[in-house]
C-alpha cells in the first residue's frame, strides 16, 4: 500500500510539474549495478540468475540519479516478477554515438501484441498479468515511462530471442575510457 501511495504522489508531482528533478553527470553503470545488487535477492527466491554486462566504460548520463534508480528498479522488478522460476534477466548498459542504452530483457512470456498499446497507461493490466500476479497495481511502467519522458528519453519495448521482453531506455551522455584503459 505505501509503494502504490508513493507512486501515486510521484506521478501527480510530475503531472503538477511539482517535483524537482536537478539533473548532473553520473556514472550510469554504476548506479544500475547497484540496483542489480539491491534486486538480487528478489532473483534468488525465484531461482533467476542475474546478468550483467557493460561496456568497460565509464557512461556518464546526464540526469536526475534518483529518478533514474526509480525508473531501473521498476523496469528489474518487472523483469524478475514476469521471467518464470529458473530463467534469467539481463541488464545491460551499452554506449553508443553519445547515447547510453540501459537494456533489461527477461525470460519471461513477452508482451502480446495486443497489450503493447496500453502496457504505459496508468493503472493498465493485462487480463495475463491480472492472474500471474494479483497484487500489482499497474503504475510501474507508467512511473518509469514518465521518468525516462523528463529526461528527453522514452521506454521501448521488444521481444527478446528467448521470446520475453526488452525494455530499452536512451539516455543522452558521455563515454569515458575506464581507469584501466587509461593506464594501458
Amino acid at each position: 500500500m505505501t509503494k502504490l501511495l508513493d507512486d501515486l504522489l510521484l506521478l501527480a508531482r510530475i503531472d503538477s510539474a511539482a517535483v524537482e528533478m536537478p539533473q548532473q553527470a553520473f556514472d550510469l553503470g554504476t548506479t544500475v549495478g547497484e540496483v542489480c545488487d539491491q534486486m538480487s535477492g528478489l532473483a534468488a527466491m525465484k531461482a533467476i540468475q542475474m546478468r550483467i554486462s557493460g561496456t568497460g566504460e565509464t557512461a556518464l548520463a546526464v540526469g536526475n540519479e534518483a529518478a533514474i534508480r526509480q525508473l531501473a528498479i521498476v523496469l528489474l522488478d518487472n523483469a524478475i516478477k514476469y521471467s518464470r522460476p529458473g530463467g534469467d534477466v539481463h541488464v545491460s548498459v551499452q554506449t553508443h554515438e553519445g547515447q547510453i542504452r540501459l537494456a533489461v530483457a527477461d525470460s519471461g512470456p513477452g508482451i502480446r501484441e495486443e497489450d503493447l498499446p496500453h502496457i504505459f497507461q496508468r493503472f493498465y493490466r493485462s487480463p495475463q498479468t491480472q492472474q500471474e500476479n494479483p497484487a500489482g497495481s499497474g503504475l510501474g511502467l507508467a512511473l518509469a515511462a514518465n521518468i525516462a519522458q523528463m529526461h528527453g528519453a522514452e521506454v521501448k519495448v521488444s521481444r527478446s530471442s528467448t521470446g520475453g521482453a526488452v525494455f530499452s531506455v536512451d539516455f543522452r551522455g558521455t563515454v569515458m575510457p575506464s581507469i584501466a584503459q587509461l593506464t594501458d
